[in-house]
């Protein structure tokens, strides 16, 4: 094993394939369909064919054809002969029959061949020292070496990837045989290594053991998955009756199912897409918290200004003052719309609370303002009177003087009560009570 101490599983996998999936698998063979997202197209011109003709796949497409007309042909030769009229006219109708017996994973075989890609990276001289082959062609070798063993013709083609992440190598498999009545037929059954699929594994884990490169054969779970069960079963049983077990039950091994690549990915491409709706729908729901959060502080600030408003006209109402300046509505209407607390287009919470308060406080000052003006009215008045007595006492060049003093003074009185009935109408038309 050239030193190496550390093996490595050979794995082989056999998959069922209908001819009808061949044209499929030569669109991913060339890299022009499929399952692509692990391909490398860089290393795509590295792929290898090891067995089979270019053209295998019209090859078997034809063959399966004159399989199929020349079983078909034969049957109705033989109705004819033993002169069964009414099947012969029946078979005339359906037409050529696929030649395979009903099967549910096809009447051909994908058998696929590698090994764990850190065996093939540790290849730092090869097997035979500098100048000796690589893994790659070690395994090339062995693999092509045990398809042309156990399948012979069978194995109508064969190819090596080397652009995806682990080197593997394709093989399909037509199992053609010849029943006792002379059909030809595809029956996988005629291979042992398809017929039992353990014996498979034996097989090809045997071949690459022998080499000594550091390949054997892979864990044996669906023995051990028998083993375990029968263990159990004889434990139970000699429980039953009442005997000395052979020991306690054990864990049965769990059974592994092969994924292909392609369902692997598509398995952990869905994760990835449901973490990402997790990832959008947590987003949404901290978008919708921090809204709330900002929506209870904007409450609250308005809660608080409201307060305020309230503290001041509080005191203005404490200190005798009837003026009061209403808040100003500087919020937007969508803002307003969104906290009705803090609308100022409704009665503020301060004049519900001091409405009687500020309204005596307003008729107050109303009817002090009207008391002052008509004491200045009068003295005005008294005045005019005054200047009327003393003008009489005056001589007639000096009345002239007076008496117009006097009209420019009397002008200005009517001006002055003009205005004192201007202004009470006004406050009876905004507050009918003053």
């Amino acid at each position: 094993m050239s030193g190496h101490a550390k093996e490595h599983p050979i794995v082989m996998r056999m998959a069922g394939l209908w001819p009808r999936d061949i044209g499929g698998y030569e669109c991913h063979r060339v890299r022009k369909g499929g399952d692509l997202g692990h391909v490398n197209p860089s290393r795509s011109h590295l792929n290898r064919r090891l067995l089979g003709s270019e053209g295998w796949a019209q090859q078997v497409h034809e063959e399966v054809q004159k399989m199929k007309l020349e079983n078909h042909a034969n049957e109705l030769e033989m109705l004819q002969r033993r002169r069964r009229r009414r099947e012969l006219e029946r078979r005339l109708a359906e037409g050529p029959r696929g030649p395979w017996r009903a099967t549910r994973h096809g009447p051909m075989r994908e058998i696929i061949l590698t090994a764990n890609r850190e065996w093939f990276d540790d290849d730092l001289t090869g097997f035979l020292g500098e100048n000796g082959p690589t893994r790659e062609e070690q395994f090339q070798a062995l693999a092509v070496a045990w398809l042309t063993e156990h399948f012979g013709a069978d194995c109508v083609h064969a190819r090596a990837d080397r652009d995806e992440e682990a080197y593997h190598i394709h093989a399909v498999i037509l199992p053609r045989a010849t029943t006792k009545d002379g059909r030809r037929m595809l029956q996988p059954s005629v291979h042992p290594m398809i017929r039992d699929y353990e014996k498979a594994q034996d097989s090809v884990g045997a071949w690459f053991a022998a080499a000594k490169i550091g390949l054997t054969r892979g864990e044996r779970r669906k023995q051990a998955i028998r083993n375990a069960l029968q263990h159990n079963a004889d434990v139970r049983e000699a429980q039953a009756k009442g005997e000395i077990p052979p020991g306690e039950l054990v864990e049965v091994p769990k059974h592994r199912k092969h994924v292909s690549p392609r369902k692997w990915r598509e398995a952990q491409e869905r994760a990835l897409a449901e973490h990402d709706r997790d990832l959008a729908t947590r987003g949404k729901e901290i978008v919708a918290r921090e809204a709330t959060v900002s929506d209870r502080e904007a409450a609250a600030e308005a809660k608080s200004n409201e307060a305020a408003q309230v503290l001041r006209i509080a005191a203005d109402v404490a200190e005798g003052r009837g003026e009061i300046e209403e808040p100003e509505d500087t919020g937007a209407p969508s803002e307003r719309k969104k906290h009705p607390s803090s609308d100022m287009s409704k009665p503020a919470l301060a004049s519900r609370l001091f409405g009687r308060a500020l309204t005596t406080l307003r008729a107050k000052a109303r009817a002090e303002a009207r008391e002052e003006l008509s004491r200045a009215f009068a003295e005005i008045k008294a005045a005019d009177e005054a200047i009327l007595a003393v003008a009489k006492l005056l001589p007639e060049g000096l009345r002239g003087a007076v008496a117009e003093a006097r009209r420019s003074l009397s002008q200005r009185i009517v001006a002055m009560t003009r205005r004192q009935k201007e202004w009470r109408d006004r406050r009876q038309d905004s507050d009918p009570r003053s």
